[in-house]
């Protein structure tokens, strides 16, 4: 709770948005939030956090995050009810998860583990997502080029200097006598 009275932080763990929220009135915005983006699949990220919920820690998702999508999480005694939320699977599907922690995926009702199987299945976590939306061939081959083409020279003066290195250890051996 916050020093107000009846006001509750309310937070984004994805983008680090913070608001307080006051019962009955307009939520203020503490951290702008937004800039940052889940590492895996928009649609896992909210679920994960959406399952730490139903698996009774210390949350209750009461919202969407204005400035990314994911959900907003306040603490369980808050005086702010739950929110219904949609995860939306591949194929057109959906998974709705009700305020109340109920949980009906494409065939019905199901338990909290058949919707995280059907979750990690459905979005895997080997890939990141936003690499692979961002991936370009020809960037990657670019890239490679100009590297390859930066370590000619820095092999050239590596040589250059060995070079000089050997040649003055030879003249010092004759000007000094040394073997």
């Amino acid at each position: 709770m916050s020093e107000r009275e009846g006001a509750v932080e309310v937070a984004c763990p994805s983008c680090h948005r913070l608001e307080t929220w006051v019962v009955g009135g307009a939520p203020e915005i503490c951290t702008e939030g937004g800039l940052r983006r889940p590492e895996i699949h928009p649609q896992r990220a909210a679920f994960e956090q959406i399952a730490r919920s139903l698996r009774g820690e210390h949350i209750r998702v009461v919202g969407a995050c204005a400035a990314c999508g994911q959900p907003l999480l306040a603490p369980r005694g808050a005086p702010i009810p739950g929110v219904p939320w949609q995860i939306s699977l591949p194929g057109g599907d959906t998974l709705a998860i009700g305020a109340d922690g109920g949980l009906i995926g494409p065939g019905g009702s199901m338990t909290l583990g058949e919707a995280e199987a059907l979750i990690h299945r459905a979005y895997p976590t080997g890939l990141s997502w936003e690499r692979l939306r961002g991936w370009r061939p020809h960037v990657a081959l670019f890239q490679g080029a100009v590297l390859t083409l930066m370590l000619g020279p820095l092999l050239a003066f590596l040589f250059g200097v060995s070079v000089l290195s050997i040649f003055f250890r030879a003249l010092a051996g004759q000007l000094f006598g040394g073997p």
